[in-house]
């Protein structure tokens, strides 16, 4: 067995990957089944030397092979999002940190936040509109301002810089999302997303 483990229909673990010996006469209730590594996926390979005995001779046959077991990517949600900023005395600026928590840190997934502003306040440079279904996905359409897509750093956060000297009304709004980034573009995206968090607005700028 490479990587993962066989288990029973509860889940406990019977053999751990590599070799093992399994009584195809005798299973557990239910029989064996197959755990993928945590956050696994993809193409995994079972190998095996079987041994047949005659229930009336007990004369035996060996004979081996392979079969290979493809396991499907799923997105594991982020959770326990929240938000906070600072004040730069005498400017009109705001620094807003946002982070959540990212269960699968193996590469396979991509981290980010869709973020909407409080009304009034431009977007840092460079940020881009999200993509409309993923906001739809997200159920975040129908905001008083546009939802924004903003990745996530190595460690679940982000951090920007707001004006708010045109600030009008509002908090800032969030949702940390996740999605298996071999599952983007094929029709079957499978994306996850946090808890809805309102960071509230210190107001308009400048600060004293």
């Amino acid at each position: 067995l490479k990587g993962g483990s066989i288990v029973d229909q509860n889940g406990t673990v019977l053999f751990a990957s590599g070799p093992a010996m399994l009584d195809l006469a005798n299973p557990p209730v239910g029989g064996y089944f197959y755990k993928p590594p945590t956050h696994g996926s993809g193409n995994f390979t079972l190998d095996y030397d079987a041994v047949v005995a005659d229930g009336n001779s007990g004369a035996t046959k060996s004979f081996a092979g392979s079969s290979t077991i493809n396991i499907l990517p799923v997105t594991d949600a982020p959770h326990d999002a929240a938000g906070s900023y600072q004040t730069s005395s005498g400017t009109a600026y705001a620094t807003y940190t946002i982070y959540a928590t990212y269960d699968d840190n193996d590469g396979s997934e991509n981290h980010f936040f869709l973020v909407a502003l409080p009304v009034g306040v431009p977007p840092p440079f460079g940020w881009e509109v999200a993509d409309p279904a993923v906001v739809t996905a997200a159920g975040m359409n129908g905001l008083a301002t546009p939802v924004y897509m903003v990745p996530a750093s190595d460690t679940g956060s982000a951090t920007f810089l707001l004006d708010m000297q045109r600030y009008s009304s509002g908090d800032l709004i969030f949702k940390a999302g996740s999605i298996e980034s071999s599952t983007i573009g094929t029709g079957s995206e499978d994306y996850k997303f946090s808890s809805e968090v309102n960071v509230a607005s210190p107001g308009a700028g400048p600060f004293s």
